[in-house]
Order: C-alpha cells, then sequence, then structure tokens
C-alpha cells in the first residue's frame, strides 16, 4: 500500500497496523535527520515521537499531492530547531566545544558534511528537495521517484542530477566540499539514513495511537505514562546525578501501570508488552548501580577543576562585554557590518581577543570587522538562494530586493553599500563571475572588498582589476 492509502485507512479507521507501518516505513529516515541535527540519540528519539505524534493528530490535513517524506522532512527540521534552541543553555560548554572542533576540522568528509547537510536541503527548491528525499533517503528508483513527482523517468533523472549539483553547491558555500557530485551522491546513499534503535518504531506506534484515537481519560494516561517511562530510562542514563532516583520512579510507575492494565481490558496486551520491554530494560540498568555510585563518587571530588572553568568562562564573558563596549565608544574602530554579528560570533572572536596594547586591539578589530562583513555577505548569499527559488533563477535588479527574501534582518543602510554586477538568469552567468560585490568606495575603507559568485564568496585586495567586474 502507499503512504496515502495507509494514512487515509489510519485516518478513516484509527488502524493501528496502518500507522504502525507508516512509522516502520519511515521512521529511520525521521530519526536520522532529527539525529544529524541534534547530534544526541536521546534527543533523535524525543523528536522522531513527536513528529509521529504530529502526524497522527494532523494526518487528516495532509495535503494527498505532497509526498510524506517531505512533509516528514520539513517537520523534523522544525522540530530539530526547537529541541536546539531548548538544550543550548543547558549545554552551552559541549555545544561550545563541539562547534570549536567543527569549526577546526577542514576534512570534506561525511563527518563534515552532515552537520550541514539539513541546513543546505532546506535551502533548496521544494521540488529539488523531494527529489533528493525519494532517491537518496527513502531509496527510490529514478522510476518511481518520477512517478511520486509526476515526471517521466528521464526527467526525474534530470531533476535529481541538477538538485545534486545545487545541493554541492550549497554545502560549499557552507565550508562542506565534496569531491564530485557522484561523491556527494556516494556519501548520501551510503550514510543519510542510519537505523533507528529498535525500540524508537515500536515505542512511537503505540504512543501515536493512544494519544489520537478516541480513549477515555484513564487510557491516555496510561498511554501517556508508558512513554515517558520508556524515554526517561534514556535521560536517567545521562543524567547520573539522578540515577538511583529513576530506579525508585520506576518502580513505583510499574505498579501503577499494572493497576490501569486491569481497567483496559482492551489494551492490555500491547501494554503488557510494553511494560516487559521496560522491565527488562530497567533490569540491565540496576545491574549497572555499582558502577555508577563509583561513578557518582568520582564526579563529586574535582571541585577545583570546576572553578577554574568557571572562572575561565567568567573572563571570556568579561573580553566578550569589554569588545561590544569599545565598538560602540570608538568609531574608528567599528563598522557598520557589527549589527549583524550573533551572540555566538562575538562570543568565538572574545576566545583569542588581545586587548592590552593599542596594536593588539587594532589587529583584534581587523579581524572582527572581517568576520562581520564575511557574516553579512553570508545572509546576502543565503538570500540569493531564496531569491533565485522564487523568481525561477533570475537575478535581482538591485541588492535591496534580497531583503524580503532573507531569513535574518540585512539592514537598508549595509544594502546600499553593494551593487549588483549580473543580471538576467543565472544559468547564464559563468560560475566564476562575481554576481555582487561591494561598491569600490565602500570597500576602500577596509582595504578589501566583498564579492559573491555563483560558487563562492570571499574578499579580494583592492588592486586595479579588484575594482571592475571579473
Amino acid at each position: 500500500m502507499s503512504d496515502l492509502e495507509l494514512l487515509q485507512q489510519y485516518t478513516r479507521t484509527n488502524s493501528q497496523d496502518a500507522f504502525a507501518a507508516l512509522v516502520e516505513r519511515h521512521v529511520h529516515f525521521v530519526y536520522s535527520a532529527a539525529r544529524r541535527q541534534v547530534r544526541s540519540p536521546e534527543l533523535a528519539d524525543e523528536i522522531a515521537q513527536s513528529v509521529f505524534l504530529d502526524l497522527a493528530r494532523q494526518g487528516h490535513r495532509l495535503d494527498a499531492t505532497q509526498p510524506l517524506a517531505a512533509w516528514l522532512f520539513l517537520v523534523t527540521r522544525r522540530k530539530a530547531i526547537d529541541v536546539i534552541r531548548r538544550e543550548s543553555r543547558r549545554a552551552v560548554r559541549e555545544q561550545t566545544a563541539a562547534e570549536i572542533a567543527a569549526l577546526k576540522t577542514p576534512s570534506p568528509s561525511w563527518t563534515r558534511i552532515k552537520d550541514v547537510l539539513d541546513e543546505a536541503l532546506e535551502a533548496l527548491h521544494d521540488a529539488d528537495r523531494t527529489a533528493l528525499l525519494l532517491r537518496f533517503f527513502e531509496n527510490r528508483s529514478l522510476r518511481e521517484v518520477g512517478a511520486a513527482l509526476g515526471i517521466s523517468d528521464d526527467t526525474a533523472q534530470k531533476r535529481v542530477a541538477s538538485a545534486l549539483d545545487r545541493l554541492r553547491a550549497l554545502l560549499e558555500r557552507r565550508g562542506a566540499v565534496a569531491a564530485s557530485v557522484t561523491a556527494l551522491a556516494t556519501d548520501l546513499s551510503a550514510h543519510a539514513v542510519e537505523a533507528a534503535p529498535a525500540t524508537v518504531g515500536t515505542t512511537i506506534s503505540s504512543t501515536a495511537f493512544f494519544s489520537s484515537a478516541p480513549t477515555t481519560a484513564a487510557t491516555f494516561s496510561s498511554a501517556q505514562s508508558t512513554i515517558w517511562s520508556a524515554f526517561q530510562k534514556s535521560f536517567a542514563v545521562l543524567a547520573v546525578t539522578s540515577f538511583l532516583g529513576f530506579v525508585a520512579f520506576e518502580a513505583t510507575t510499574f505498579a501503577r501501570q499494572r493497576t490501569e492494565l486491569a481497567t483496559i481490558p482492551d489494551q492490555a496486551t500491547r501494554l503488557t508488552a510494553t511494560l516487559a520491554a521496560v522491565q527488562s530494560e530497567h533490569a540491565a540498568i540496576s545491574a549497572h548501580l555499582p558502577t555508577a555510585r563509583a561513578t557518582l563518587a568520582e564526579a563529586s571530588r574535582p571541585r577545583i577543576v570546576d572553578a577554574e572553568l568557571e572562572a575561565a568562562i567568567e573572563a571570556w564573558l568579561a573580553r566578550v562585554k569589554r569588545l561590544q563596549e569599545l565598538a560602540a565608544e570608538r568609531a574608528d574602530l567599528a563598522t557598520p557590518e557589527f549589527a549583524v554579528l550573533t551572540e555566538r560570533e562575538w562570543f568565538f572572536a572574545a576566545k583569542d581577543a588581545k586587548l592590552e596594547t593599542e596594536p593588539e586591539l587594532r589587529e583584534t578589530f581587523k579581524t572582527l570587522r572581517n568576520t562581520a562583513r564575511d557574516a553579512f555577505a553570508e545572509r546576502l548569499d543565503d538570500a540569493l538562494d531564496r531569491y533565485l527559488a522564487a523568481h525561477h533563477g533570475n537575478l535581482p535588479d538591485s541588492p535591496e530586493q534580497l531583503s524580503a527574501h532573507a531569513t535574518s534582518p540585512l539592514p537598508f543602510e549595509l544594502l546600499c553599500d553593494y551593487e549588483m554586477l549580473q543580471r538576467g538568469p543565472i544559468s547564464a552567468v559563468p560560475k566564476d563571475a562575481w554576481l555582487f560585490a561591494e561598491h569600490p568606495a565602500a570597500a576602500a575603507r577596509h582595504g578589501n572588498r566583498v564579492y559573491v559568485s555563483a560558487e563562492k564568496r570571499g574578499t579580494a585586495e583592492l588592486t586595479a582589476p579588484t575594482l571592475s567586474t571579473p
């Protein structure tokens, strides 16, 4: 049966078998997309559960002409962004360390590509993104891709090839360079979808079914308790300091669930099976209690290291504050592009900032200005991709037209410092030709000129050839 037929069967009759088939068919794809973005099996479990809960509740409203994989990708992307924002404050030290390590890794391998793959996929035109999802993430043949999109096999092959080329260009702009389109296709086929843990599909199927089907208040409460018990196990392993309390809580939960099962005969078989699986995992966790106690004892010792780390972070934050104060106080050090810097970019800029002497101060702000100008150019580049997708590949007449397509604000006074160097369809422009760049007069303040071409963006020294269109 097709995805649409299974979804219609589920929404009409509340068929758990139909919904379980949909979960089994797509859970690996959703889990993999979530894990690439949150880099945590536990959080990927949570996102996958939430995505399929949304499918269970909103399945009757889905557009029948839209492939289910496309809908699942966009919902997974939005939920992953929400989870990342929610977790960022609690995991600031780990996240900062991971991002610094990623920034220092020059390799164009899958490890580097996967960090920006979902961001690049989101930036693609809907038709290109859907073609790639069907071909490489659902492993469909070109004939099946064509049938899903309502086009011929040959057109599907061309669509996939052109989408791969655009995806490679987007990845390259984000620093993740694939050796070739063929190598990118090989990476996607081999690594884009990884198997989700065996318990994820089972938990999601029963959870989504019980939460969406008409039930009594006691039934819904029981299903929620089952979900929470299964997922709480993962978080307890991570949060060692609450490990012992978790075991006691589980024992109480199991007793309550047995009582509730007695009042729900029609669901007893499913819930008992779920409880048996959780009890088995609970027994395995209990076997690790001695190791957990030893870990807790060891973790309570290095207080001095924590204090030193806190002091280092406080000093780092003080440098961030000082940099921002100097940028506001001294016009000779500032540049209008500072307005687009995020807190993260200020944070990283302050890491190695030297502010003791005037030469050190000027060198630090020179680096910071270049960072700010590159950040603004990146925003322009992203806005250009969206403009091209919305205007059938035709370039704008002026940089100001990109403002409506930007995901982050593009100050008008900064847009006025740039000029379009090409017009018409982008397909007619050589790949190495500059699409737009700073006005030479604006660039002269910095000694180099920011530009964006079809293949890359960067800065060029202000020499005679640079002042004209290359």
